[in-house]
Parts: C-alpha cells; structure tokens; sequence
C-alpha cells in the first residue's frame, strides 16, 4: 500500500471515531459502532478495488460502508450479532436462521449463500443475505463477511438492495 493510500484511510479512521466519540448520546452506541465498523470495511474494500486504491474509491467505499453500517448497527445488538455469526458458523448455503429481538421488536433473517471461501488472508469467508424488518419497513443486504482469529466475523462489503 503506498503511503498515499495510508494517509487516506488513516484520515478516514481518524474521522470516524472522533464522530464516534462526539456521541453522547448511549443509546445510539450501536448505531456509531456499526458506522464507524461499516466506514473501515468500505473504505478498506476501496484501497482493494482493482488494485488501484485511489482517494475517492476508498472515500466512497467509507462513506457507503459507514450510511450501512450504521443502519444495521442502530437495531442490531449484541445478541443479534451472536445470532448471525452461529448462522454464519453452522448454516449450510441456503439455509436460513430467523429470529426477533424482544428489545427492539427487530426480525432478522440470515441466510448464508455460498459454501466457506478463502479471501486474502481469511481463510473463512461466507457470502450472505440479510432480511431485517424495523419499525414496519423490510430492509434487503448483502454481503461477504470473513472470520477473524478470535472467531468472530467481519464484513469485507454489504450492499442494500
């Protein structure tokens, strides 16, 4: 990676957790970790993007990443995130995991799309559909999400559709 590039997402996660750390308001935790996790996902996917990595490839992927994440991190809690790892974990392709959080009213459904793939250097990495229903609108994702060595997953990219 040249240096470039380092010093633009270095900005970007600079960016991200100052916004994170302005927030005073904790019941909005979720919604700025899942911004802040979506915004490095993206702008990390843009540095990858055809090999180029140019500013506003990983800007863009930032800023993409960071509007979904926070959408899914707002209603998703903890308990959900245990949810989608164990279906990402032990859900053959096609086989979905549904579920509804009593806190929030939220349903999820998780449905793992593809057998486990190797990415760089993640070894584990599953393509996935995600359904969420909130507040009486249904919200379409996808993505690919790859398991760390401490077994728990990240998203490499997510999409709404």
């Amino acid at each position: 990676m040249n240096t470039g590039i380092n010093k633009v997402m270095l900005a970007l996660i600079s960016a991200s957790l100052v916004l994170t750390a302005c927030s005073t308001n904790t019941t909005n935790e979720n919604t700025a970790a899942g911004a802040v996790t979506g915004a490095v996902a993206g702008g990390l996917l843009g540095t990858l993007a055809k090999g180029a990595g140019s500013g506003w490839v990983i800007a863009g992927g930032a800023l993409v990443g960071g509007l979904i994440g926070g959408l899914i991190g707002h209603s998703m809690d903890s308990s959900d995130k245990m949810k989608t790892y164990t279906s990402l974990d032990r859900n053959p392709a096609n086989a979905p995991t549904s579920w509804t959080n009593p806190r929030t009213g939220t349903v999820y459904q998780i449905i793992p799309t593809s057998a486990p793939m190797t990415i760089g250097a993640y070894t584990d990495c599953r393509q996935y559909r995600a359904i969420a229903y909130h507040k009486g609108k249904k919200y379409y994702y996808h993505g690919v999400a790859c398991r760390q060595g401490d077994n728990t997953w990240i998203e490499m990219s997510r999409a709404r559709h």
